[in-house]
């Protein structure tokens, strides 16, 4: 970036001297970074760095404009995917996460305030950037691959519990493929969900008749 603006590095150490959890806004960035530009594609970076940094698409909670870190990461990225890249990926995974199986545009099961992003994640070990070596992951699976498990064992096993024999059962075959398969109306589903309002309205009077 260009004299007096912030790189991806500049911007991580910003955030990280406001600390996790607080909200701050795209102008709280402005005033930091005088003449910073494409403000999306530097916290894009900082995603693709393990960094979990949460909007109101993802926490309705939040406002226009609003950003709160909920996990720092690293210094180092992988050259994120181009574009046509990142769009084939999303659409031939249908826009699920290929960690927690969930869909992008779904509210999370234990967060219902917040709906899930789908981005193209590097895959680890991959030896190309083609769209092969990429997969679509939701923002709270993106840096699943980073060693740093963040779920509690004692309480998906008490999840796991309440389950039903027929739950268990399914829970077992999702986890012998690494995933949670959908069926044609929720992967149509998520294709809707990636629409304007207005669109999605059509569909939805179609659907009426």
């Amino acid at each position: 970036m260009g004299k007096g603006g912030a790189g991806r590095r500049e911007l991580g150490d910003w955030i990280r001297s406001i600390g996790v959890g607080v909200v701050f806004t795209r102008a709280d960035i402005e005033a930091a970074f005088p003449g910073v530009g494409q403000i999306d594609r530097r916290v894009r970076g900082l995603r693709e760095s393990g960094w979990t940094i949460i909007t109101n698409r993802q926490d309705k909670n939040l406002r226009s404009g609003q950003f709160r870190c909920d996990q720092f990461g690293g210094d180092h990225r992988t050259p994120g995917p181009t574009d046509s890249v990142r769009r084939a990926v999303i659409l031939r995974d249908r826009r699920q996460c290929q960690v927690c199986g969930i869909i992008a545009g779904q509210p999370y099961p234990n967060e219902p305030n917040r709906t899930a992003h789908i981005e193209a994640a590097y895959r680890t070990g991959a030896r190309s950037y083609a769209a092969a070596a990429w997969e679509a992951r939701c923002d709270r699976c993106f840096g699943a691959d980073t060693g740093r498990p963040s779920g509690d064992a004692d309480q998906v096993w008490a999840e796991i519990d309440n389950l039903s024999r027929e739950d268990k059962e399914t829970l077992r075959a999702w986890m012998e493929i690494g995933r949670r398969p959908i069926d044609s109306a929720e992967a149509a589903l998520a294709s809707v969900c990636a629409l304007t309002p207005q669109e999605r309205d059509g569909i939805a009077d179609f659907l009426r008749l």
